[in-house]
């Protein structure tokens, strides 16, 4: 999958709130990249359900969820 920079500005957490959901932008340590992944094949979504099944019977009756779309996940410095 290949990254294209956004720009040559640096960003904050802040600002990739503000953007676009639908332009897939990925923020790294300041640097802001567009990524325009292909979209999944059709054995890709068959395994991934199957895992995501498999992993939600084996759940069942825990607290845990199991998500299976993307998901951001922001991992902060032990600074912020």
């Amino acid at each position: 999958m290949a990254f294209i920079r956004r720009d040559s500005h640096f960003h904050t957490y802040g600002d990739y709130l503000s953007w676009s959901r639908t332009s897939g932008d990925e923020l790294i340590d300041g640097v802001a990249y567009v990524k325009e992944p292909p979209a999944p094949s059709l054995s890709h979504q068959v395994i991934v359900m199957e895992l995501g099944r498999q992993l939600q019977n084996s759940l069942e009756g825990t607290s845990w969820e199991v998500f299976i779309a993307p998901f951001d996940v922001r991992l902060p410095k032990s600074t912020e």
